[in-house]
């Protein structure tokens, strides 16, 4: 309540949100987090009362986890969730390196998605050896039992993320996802507000330069805009607002061959370095400064795109 009324003092609802908690993990059952983020959330609103709350749910964002919450009855309370499942393309051949390890991952080929469908165990185990050929042999079968779940569709490299829906790694997995949170809102008396506030899928460049991949491994470009489209366009379908994950870090909005990683972009330069297929293909938005090159970048792409969802890129 202290650091509410803080930011009451200094800046207005039209100014600033408040998250309670970004990526809560591993509390208690003794003491569940929706427990705390009831209370935590009251104590901001009775000292900011017009102000947009945001909370998250356990197990760090975990869209899942959310659907076990009991929502609060109030109208600017927005719920919120970070996804990058199926973590074995999400993260791909950087996940051991954002760890700053190197695993069978760092060696992996293009594995796709959608994931296919109908395959023999033989034609799946056949797909793994050519995406695994350049995993040192010591790695090999760590490799094989990291993958093979992903083309089963039971779990996503590990199985507490259990694949929950009747489908496999495909578009429509995506839908059935945030179907599942609109039938959640409905069971609540509809009038929840969800939001993704983190999403994206790491590039095979980025994965190279900084996160020890090695050379000629990772997801195509291609597949990547084609994941990200689908997991937007799934969002926009059932009213759930985005936030795509993010400006020029470890993932990026600009063109990941070119770009430096982690600096500012002059606003002349911005339409010469932005990845046009990610912004307008995957995001599906018209950049401003096509138009208008004085915007202030170091906040976010400002677009104009007409659409109930809410959606930013931070």
């Amino acid at each position: 309540s202290e650091l509410a009324a803080y930011i009451g003092e200094h800046w207005s609802p039209d100014e600033v949100a408040l998250q309670i908690m970004t990526e809560p993990f591993g509390n208690s059952s003794a003491v569940r987090w929706d427990w705390q983020s009831d209370r935590q959330a009251l104590a901001v609103r009775n000292v900011l009362p017009e102000y947009t709350i945001l909370t998250s749910s356990d197990q760090a964002g975990n869209l899942e986890k959310l659907k076990e919450m009991s929502p609060a009855t109030d109208e600017n309370l927005i719920y919120t969730f970070t996804t990058y499942e199926p973590y074995t393309i999400g993260w791909n051949t950087a996940g051991p390196g954002m760890n700053g390890t190197i695993g069978p991952q760092s060696y992996f080929g293009d594995i796709p998605y959608p994931a296919p469908q109908d395959l023999t165990e033989a034609e799946i185990d056949e797909l793994i050896e050519r995406l695994i050929e350049k995993v040192p042999d010591s790695m090999k079968q760590q490799g094989r039992d990291y993958l093979k779940p992903y083309f089963l569709g039971i779990y996503d490299t590990n199985p507490i993320f259990k694949n929950n829906y009747d489908v496999g790694y495909v578009r429509e997995w995506n839908y059935k996802r945030m179907e599942s949170l609109n039938k959640w809102s409905e069971a609540n008396g509809g009038k929840i507000h969800i939001a993704c506030v983190e999403f994206g899928m790491m590039d095979k460049t980025t994965a190279i330069k900084y996160y020890g991949a090695a050379e000629g491994t990772g997801i195509s470009h291609e597949t990547r805009y084609g994941f990200i489209h689908d997991l937007r366009d799934a969002f926009e379908r059932y009213g759930i607002g985005w936030v795509y994950w993010h400006w020029n870090g470890t993932f990026t909005v600009f063109d990941p061959e070119t770009r430096i990683f982690y600096s500012d972009v002059a606003p002349k330069d911005l339409e010469f370095c932005y990845d046009g297929q990610l912004i307008e293909y995957s995001l599906g938005l018209t950049p401003k400064w096509k138009e208008d090159s004085s915007i202030d970048y170091q906040v976010g792409i400002e677009v104009t795109r007409p659409a109930k969802t809410t959606y930013y890129i931070g």
